[in-house]
């Protein structure tokens, strides 16, 4: 069968497959890319791979993700306004139409947050345990939980605290931070520490906390506020000022006022 070069590896146009894998790393918190021999993360429409080593997502014109420092920075190529990559979809059974859905308002509200993370005043609130093993951007750490993507800037490659996701939950709740339960140990009231650590945004739009109901600056804000936890709750990151939501009496709302004013240092747009 003929083989079609394609710079860094052979391509079979007549299977629509390429013959040898992709020399780029598989990344353990994302099981498409250990698929070495799909091209793009399996989805061609949202994400590219300009060098033929990491696919990376594109959007607004942008490349995220994969083996070039993380993003954002222009794409190789060409310059594509892309939508969202399967990494940022709304979960199934939601809204997933035009423009305003919400799975567009969560992918606007990841980048803000991830933005509203690069200014000094908002950092501040992460990385408070000078003696913790890492002291990672936290808008590296934000970016490599939502995008999978092969390590970011200050984060090396291999990295991996947890991930971003979508789930039904108390219908006033709206997000909340697991620690892995399988890694995880209590360190005292309300307080663990674990391996890695899942975001899940509230997935019922019966809930005021709905994360398509909420503004892109709202969510914006709720990313960061569950990210401090994250920085909580996995071995070696550093702390933050995020304190639990529940104080030791077990009041849901006993955090939240102290919370509230440490968030007002970010400034998501």
């Amino acid at each position: 069968m003929p083989k079609d070069y394609a710079d860094q590896r052979y391509y079979n146009a007549g299977m629509g497959r390429f013959w040898s894998p992709d020399r780029g790393t598989a990344n353990p918190g994302n099981p498409i890319s250990w698929n070495r021999y799909a091209y793009a993360g399996g989805d061609p429409v949202n994400q590219i791979d300009p060098r033929g080593t990491n696919y990376v997502l594109v959007y607004g014109g942008w490349c995220w993700g994969g083996g070039e420092n993380g993003g954002p920075y222009p794409c190789d190529i060409y310059r594509w306004n892309g939508v969202i990559g399967q990494a940022m979809a709304a979960p199934p059974g939601e809204d997933q139409g035009g423009a305003g859905d919400a799975s567009e308002i969560y992918t606007e509200a990841f980048f803000s947050a991830v933005n509203a993370l690069s200014d000094s005043d908002c950092a501040a609130i992460f990385n408070t345990n000078p003696d913790a093993k890492y002291h990672y951007a936290p808008g590296d750490v934000l970016t490599v939980m939502g995008l999978g993507a092969n390590g970011y800037q200050t984060v090396p490659a291999g990295s991996y605290f947890g991930s971003i996701d979508f789930a039904r939950m108390r219908l006033d709740y709206a997000a909340e931070t697991v620690a892995d339960p399988a890694t995880s140990i209590s360190t005292g009231a309300n307080t663990v520490q674990a391996a890695s650590a899942t975001i899940y945004l509230q997935a019922n739009p019966l809930s005021s906390g709905y994360y398509g109901a909420q503004t892109v600056q709202q969510l914006a804000l709720t990313l960061i506020h569950e990210l401090g936890h994250v920085y909580n709750d996995v071995y070696g990151l550093g702390g933050s000022k995020i304190v639990p939501d529940a104080n030791a009496n077990g009041d849901p709302n006993g955090g939240q006022d102290t919370n509230a004013k440490t968030l007002q240092d970010c400034h998501p747009k």
